[in-house]
C-alpha cells in the first residue's frame, strides 16, 4: 500500500528546503564527503569537479561532510592482494563478512565473497559499481541474506575503491545502512599492457595464477577501455594444515566437534534388557557380517556414550574437508564514451565474468532422525531382531562433490550532458545486471528412498549393510545405485532506469548554492529452484523462492555554504552544511521517506571537522518474503506439559515483512598541519541503531515469547510452530577510526607512512523489546579492534615496502571462557619498472635556402635492441605471512576463525607486466 504520509515528509521537506534558500529560515542541510587518504586540506577547488561516493553533487575541492576510504589501483597493488574480497578483507572496518573459504563446501553461497562494514551483516553494506548496483547472488546466504558477489568484479579493471564510511540511504536507497562500497574501474586509459601473476604457499601446493590484458583508447572525442582476465586458485585441504587436520580439539582445551554421525555408526533401539540405555556403538575394525543368526549383539556391541558424554564413534570431517576451494575465473568487460557533440556524450558498459568453483566435503550422514531412516527387522545384517535407527556416515560413497558456476552480465548505456551554464551536468542511464548460478552436486550424495530401499533388502548379496567398520563392507552395485544427483539453479537480476543533474542553483556570499536532483526505476527479481526438495536426498534439499519488486524512487541534495575561505575569517574559514533525501516506493510493503543531514566546518587552514546525521532502510530480501514453506521437526519444551520432545516446525517466507530502519550519527576531524607537509591525520566516531531486524529465531524462542505461533492439540500437545520471517529485534553498535599518513621526500628517495585502524567500542543486540542487552563486541568474529600498518620506500622506478596485520583477540564463539588469540602478520614487497629514454639524435637535412649544403637538427630517437623489449616492464615480488603464523586457535571445525583470520599460510608470489604504448 502507498503512504501518504511518506510522500508528504518527502514533498514538506522539499518546501521547507526551498523556503530555507530563498533566505527566510535559516536550516539544517546535509551532504557527503571524501577522504583525506585522497586529497589534502589545502586543496582550494581549483580541480576538476568530480562526484565522490557518497554524495550525487559533483566537488572541485575533493572534501565535504561524508568520510571516504580509497583504495587506488597502486594501493590494492602494493597490499598484494589477488581478488576485490581479499582487498576488502583487510579493511579495518569490514568485520564479519565472508569469503569463498568460509565454510567451503558447506556455504549457501559457494564460492562468493562478500563484505560487512561494521559488523552488521552482509545485508547492511551497499556494493556499486561505477555508482550503480550490481546485481544480488542469487544463492542467498544462510539461506536468505541477499548481497552483492564481489568475486565477479576482476581487480585488474579497478581505478579504485572508495569505501563510504557512513549510512546513506538518502543517496542510494536499500541496503546502505552500514556503508557503501563503490567499484569504479578504469575509463580514460589509453594504452595496451599484459600480466602474469603466480603465487604460491610454502607448505603444500595452493597456487594462484592470473592473467590479464588491459588496453584502451582516450582522446578528445572518444575513450575506449577493454579488459579481459583470468584466474585459477587451487584448492587446500584440511589435512594440509596441522591445525585444521581434525575437528576434536581438546588437546587444545577446546571441544571435540568431529561428528557424531560416524563410521562405524551408532544404532539407537526402543530398549532391551541387553542395552538400557537404547544406544550402542557398532565396533571398530568389524565387517558388519559376523551378526549372523545365533550371533549375541550383546557381546559384541558397547554402550554408545563415553564418560563425557560423547558417543563413542565420532568422524573426524577435516579428513576430507577444504580450507580454500578449487576455482576458476575469466571474463571480459569494456567501458566507453563518445562524444556525438561538445556537450552530449555517449557512455556505456558491457561486462561478462564467469566463476566456477568445485568443492569438497565429507561423505553423506545418512540420520534417522533427520532423514527419517530405520534399519528393518528383515536387514539380514540386523542382529536385534527389531527394527532400529542409526547415525552412520557412508564413506564407501567417497565425498560429496559440488560444482557451481556462476554467470554475471552487466549492460550499460546511457546519455551524459555536460559543461552546461551554471556548472550544470545531467545524465540518462538504463542498466541491467544478472547473476545466473548452477549449483551441481555430481558426487557422493545419497538418495533417501534408495537408501531405505536398500535397507529393506532382504538378500545379503544386495542389501545395505551399516553395521561395518570402513570399506569393502556393502557391494559396489548397490552402493552406487544410492547416488543421487541434486542441482540448485539461480537467477538475480536488477533492471533499472535512472536520471540525475547537478549544478548550481545561485550564488550566495560564500559560494554557489548546489542542487543534486533525480528519480530511479528499478525491477528486482530473484528465483531459487532446488531440483529435490526437503526429505527427498540425505542431508539436503530445501525450499524454492521466486519473486519480484519494482521500486519508484526520487532524490534530491543541497550543499549550502555559509563561510568561505575567500574571506579568512578566523574560526570560520569555510562552513557548509547539505542536505538529502530520498523518497522511495515498493511494490510490496509500501514507500520510504530518508533524510540525511551533514556538515563541514573549517575553523582554520588544516583542520576540518565534519559529521552527519542519516537514517537508512533495508527493505526484506526476496528468499525473506517468498522462501517456500518447510516442515521439519525440532526438539523444544512445552510450556503446558514441561515435558521436551520433537514439534513439527513451518519455516517460509513472510510477505508481510516491514524494512529494518536505522539511526546513524557520525562525527569525525581531519587535520593536515600546514607547519608539517605529507602529515595528515583523522579519527571518525560513529552510533547505529538498526531496528525490526528481520530474523528467524529459535523453535525455543518461539515456544517461549510468541504464544500466537503455536498450535495445540486437545491434549496440550503441540501440533505446529510457525515459523516465519519475522522483524525482531535491534542492535547499537558504536566505535571509531583512526587514519594516518606521513609522506616524507627525501635526498635518497621517498618514505610513506601509513596506520589505520578501527575500533568497536559496543555491539548489543536485543532481540525483543524489553529483554536485556547482549554485548557482542569482542566476541566471535566482531573483534574490537583491526588494524593495518605500512612503509613504502619509492625511488625512481623501484619500490619496497613492509605492511603489519593486526586483528585483535576475542571471545571463542563455543567457549566464552576462553579468548581467541589475537592474530598478526607481516607482507613484504618490492618491484620495479623499467623506464628507458632514447634521447634526441641529430638528422642532417638540405638547406631550404637552395644553397645546397645540410642543416642539422636533433629529433626525438627509438628505442631498439633489449631496452625496447624492457622499456614499461614492471616486476613485482613479494611475500604474504611472512613469519608463516598459523591462524589463532578458535572452537571451529576447521579450528580457527574463517571470517577474520586467513589459513593459508606463507604466500611468495610474483608478477610481471609489460606495458606497450
Amino acid at each position: 500500500m502507498r503512504n501518504r504520509t511518506s510522500i508528504q515528509k518527502f514533498t514538506a521537506t522539499g518546501i521547507l528546503l526551498a523556503t530555507a534558500l530563498s533566505g527566510s529560515i535559516a536550516p539544517l542541510a546535509l551532504a557527503q564527503v571524501p577522504d583525506t587518504a585522497t586529497a589534502s586540506l589545502a586543496d582550494g577547488g581549483t580541480g576538476e569537479a568530480v562526484i565522490i561516493t557518497g554524495s550525487n553533487i559533483k566537488r572541485s575541492d575533493y572534501e565535504g561532510p561524508q568520510a571516504v576510504i580509497v583504495y587506488d589501483a597502486k594501493k590494492i597493488a602494493q597490499s598484494g592482494a589477488r581478488t576485490v574480497s581479499e582487498v576488502l578483507k583487510r579493511l579495518p572496518q569490514n568485520t564479519a563478512g565472508f569469503t569463498d573459504a568460509v565454510n567451503a563446501g558447506l556455504s549457501f553461497s559457494p564460492g562468493a565473497s562478500a563484505a560487512s562494514l561494521r559488523g552488521l551483516g552482509v545485508t547492511a553494506t551497499l556494493v556499486l559499481l561505477n555508482g550503480r548496483r550490481v546485481a544480488p547472488f542469487p544463492l542467498a546466504q544462510n539461506g536468505t541474506d541477499s548481497f552483492s558477489d564481489l568475486n565477479s568484479i576482476p581487480v585488474e579493471a579497478i581505478e579504485r575503491i572508495e569505501i563510504l564510511k557512513e549510512s546513506a540511504s538518502a543517496v542510494y536507497g536499500s541496503d546502505a545502512i552500514a556503508g557503501v562500497i563503490n567499484v569504479i574501474l578504469k575509463e580514460n586509459y589509453s594504452g595496451a599492457q599484459i600480466e602474469t601473476y603466480y603465487g604460491n604457499t610454502t607448505n603444500k601446493d595452493a597456487g594462484e595464477l592470473r592473467e590479464s590484458i588491459l588496453s584502451g583508447i582516450s582522446n578528445e572525442k572518444f575513450h575506449l577501455m577493454l579488459n579481459a582476465n583470468y584466474y585459477h586458485r587451487n584448492p587446500m585441504a584440511s589435512l594440509d594444515r596441522d591445525f585444521a587436520r581434525s575437528a576434536d580439539h581438546r588437546n587444545q582445551s577446546g571441544l571435540d566437534l568431529r561428528s557424531s554421525r560416524g563410521n562405524p555408526g551408532t544404532i539407537f533401539f526402543s530398549g532391551s534388557p541387553d542395552f538400557p540405555d537404547g544406544a550402542v556403538a557398532v565396533p571398530r575394525g568389524g565387517n558388519g557380517r559376523t551378526n549372523v543368526p545365533g550371533f549375541n549383539p550383546a557381546n559384541y556391541f558397547v554402550p554408545a556414550s563415553l564418560a563425557d558424554g560423547n558417543l563413542r564413534n565420532r568422524f573426524n570431517f577435516n579428513d576430507y574437508t577444504e580450507l580454500i576451494s578449487e576455482t576458476e575465473r575469466w571474463g571480459a568487460l569494456t567501458s566507453f564514451g563518445y562524444n556525438i557533440t561538445p556537450h552530449i556524450e555517449f557512455f556505456g558498459e558491457a561486462g561478462y565474468q564467469s566463476v566456477k568453483t568445485l568443492t569438497k566435503i565429507a561423505p553423506t550422514p545418512p540420520d534417522s532422525a533427520g532423514d527419517g531412516l530405520i534399519v528393518p527387522a528383515t536387514n539380514p545384517f540386523n542382529p536385534f531382531g527389531e527394527d532400529v535407527q542409526f547415525l552412520w556416515r557412508s564413506v564407501e560413497t567417497g565425498p560429496r562433490r559440488d560444482r557451481t558456476e556462476v554467470d554475471a552480465y552487466r549492460y550499460l548505456g546511457g546519455l551524459k550532458f555536460k559543461d552546461l551554464p551554471k556548472n550544470w551536468s545531467a545524465e540518462v542511464a538504463f542498466l541491467y545486471t544478472e547473476s545466473n548460478v548452477v549449483d551441481h552436486s555430481y558426487d557422493g550424495f545419497l538418495s533417501v528412498a534408495r537408501t531405505q530401499a536398500a535397507l529393506n533388502d532382504t538378500n545379503p548379496a544386495t542389501a545395505l549393510n551399516v553395521f561395518g567398520d570402513g570399506f569393502g563392507i556393502n557391494n559396489s552395485k548397490t552402493l552406487k545405485s544410492l547416488i543421487a544427483r541434486p542441482r540448485n539453479d539461480g537467477l538475480a537480476y536488477i533492471y533499472s532506469t535512472d536520471f540525475k543533474a547537478t549544478g548550481d542553483l545561485f550564488d550566495l556570499p560564500a559560494g554557489a548554492v548546489k542542487l543534486a536532483i533525480g528519480g530511479e526505476y528499478r525491477e528486482e527479481a530473484a528465483t531459487q529452484t532446488n531440483s529435490v526438495p526437503a526429505g527427498v536426498v540425505v542431508a539436503t534439499g530445501g525450499a524454492g523462492y521466486s519473486g519480484d519488486r519494482d521500486v519508484r524512487s526520487l532524490f534530491y541534495e543541497v550543499s549550502l555554504p555559509v563561510t568561505s575561505p575567500k574571506w579568512n575569517v578566523p574560526g570560520v574559514r569555510a562552513l557548509e552544511f547539505t542536505l538529502a533525501q530520498r523518497y522511495d516506493d515498493y511494490s510490496d510493503f509500501g514507500d520510504s521517506v530518508k533524510p540525511k543531514f551533514g556538515f563541514k566546518w573549517k575553523p582554520l587552514d588544516g583542520v576540518l571537522f565534519r559529521g552527519a546525521y542519516s537514517e537508512g532502510l533495508r527493505a526484506p530480501s526476496i528468499p525473506q518474503l517468498f522462501t517456500g514453506t518447510v516442515r521439519a521437526f525440532d526438539t523444544v519444551v512445552n510450556p503446558r506439559t514441561g515435558l521436551a520432545g520433537d514439534v513439527p516446525i513451518t519455516t517460509r517466507g513472510n510477505a508481510a515483512l516491514q524494512p529494518e530502519t536505522s539511526y546513524g550519527y557520525f562525527f569525525g576531524i581531519v587535520i593536515d598541519p600546514p607547519f608539517i607537509p605529507g602529515l595528515s591525520f583523522g579519527a571518525d566516531f560513529y552510533r547505529i541503531e538498526q531496528r525490526g531486524l528481520i530474523s528467524q529465531p529459535s523453535s525455543q524462542f518461539i515456544v517461549d515469547n510468541i504464544p500466537t505461533a503455536l498450535t495445540f492439540n486437545a491434549n496440550d500437545d503441540i501440533t505446529n510452530i510457525d515459523s516465519p520471517f519475522r522483524n525482531l529485534g535491534t542492535v547499537v553498535t558504536d566505535g571509531f577510526d583512526f587514519d594516518l599518513t606521513y609522506t616524507r621526500d627525501t635526498g635518497i628517495g621517498t618514505f610513506t607512512f601509513e596506520t589505520h585502524f578501527a575500533f568497536i567500542n559496543s555491539f548489543e543486540q536485543v532481540i525483543l523489546p524489553g529483554d536485556p542487552n547482549a554485548e557482542f563486541a569482542d566476541t566471535f568474529a566482531i573483534p574490537e579492534f583491526k588494524m593495518i600498518n605500512s612503509v613504502f620506500y619509492t625511488k625512481g622506478g623501484f619500490e619496497t615496502g613492509v605492511t603489519v596485520n593486526y586483528i585483535d583477540s576475542y571471545d571463542d564463539d563455543k567457549q566464552d571462557t576462553r579468548h581467541v588469540g589475537s592474530f598478526t602478520t607481516v607482507d613484504l614487497q618490492a618491484s620495479y619498472e623499467f623506464t628507458f629514454s632514447a634521447g634526441d639524435l641529430p638528422n642532417y637535412s638540405k638547406d631550404k635556402s637552395g644553397s645546397g649544403k645540410s642543416s642539422k637538427e636533433m629529433v626525438p630517437g627509438t628505442l631498439t635492441g633489449w631496452k625496447k623489449w624492457l622499456n614499461g616492464t614492471k616486476i613485482t615480488v613479494g611475500c604474504q605471512n611472512v613469519g608463516d603464523v598459523d591462524p589463532p586457535f578458535a572452537n571451529l571445525e576447521e579450528g580457527y576463525d574463517t571470517q577474520t583470520a586467513n589459513s593459508t599460510g606463507r604466500f611468495i608470489y610474483a608478477s610481471i607486466r609489460k606495458r606497450f604504448w
